[in-house]
This record gives structure tokens, sequence and C-alpha cells, in this order.
């Protein structure tokens, strides 16, 4: 269940910023949504901290610049895009394709 719903989060992170890396830092839910991401270009910006608000719009705060990412979130976003990889394989039906991914 919260692999599926940080999946979904990423999407719409990804959707709303853009070409830039995004990696979800923390999310929680209080009437609204609101993810901590750690966005990313490589040749154009350090790395800074903002957070999303996901009403009926979302909306783009921006909170810090940082000067590295942290590595758990690389980590979060290195696994979620292998399970994004293997959940395209599967919906091809290329299974072993898939398991070798994971």
């Amino acid at each position: 269940m919260k692999l599926k719903i940080l999946e979904k989060l990423r999407k719409i992170a990804k959707s709303k910023i853009g070409d830039n890396w995004v990696g979800i830092e923390s999310w929680s839910y209080d009437r609204n949504w609101h993810v901590k991401c750690i966005i990313y270009q490589e040749d154009e910006m350090r790395p800074c901290k903002v957070e999303l608000i996901i009403k009926d719009e979302v909306s783009i705060k921006k909170l810090e610049n940082l000067k590295r990412v942290p590595m758990h979130v690389v980590y979060v976003d290195s696994a979620l895009k292998e399970l994004e990889n293997a959940d395209h394989l599967i919906k091809n039906s290329e299974f072993e394709s898939a398991l070798k991914s994971l």
C-alpha cells in the first residue's frame, strides 16, 4: 500500500516539476498530501528542497538550497525507478527481464 502511494506521489512530482531529477525525502497526509522532494538538474542548478502540497491542484513551495542530495533520497528514487521498469516489463510479458531488473 505505501509503495503504491509513493509511486503515485513520485509521478505527480515528476509531472509537476519536469525533467529535473526528483527524489522524495518525506511525505505526510493531513487533509492534503505534503511531499518534500529534492530536485536537481546536473549542470544547471544546485539541489534544493521543495514541498509539494497536493489539494485539488498541486502547489510548490521552495524550502531551502542544499549542498548535496542525501543518500537515502537517492536510494528510494533508484528503487522506485527499478520497480517502474519491472512493472513496464511485466505489462509487456517480459517476465524474465523483469525478474533480472529487480
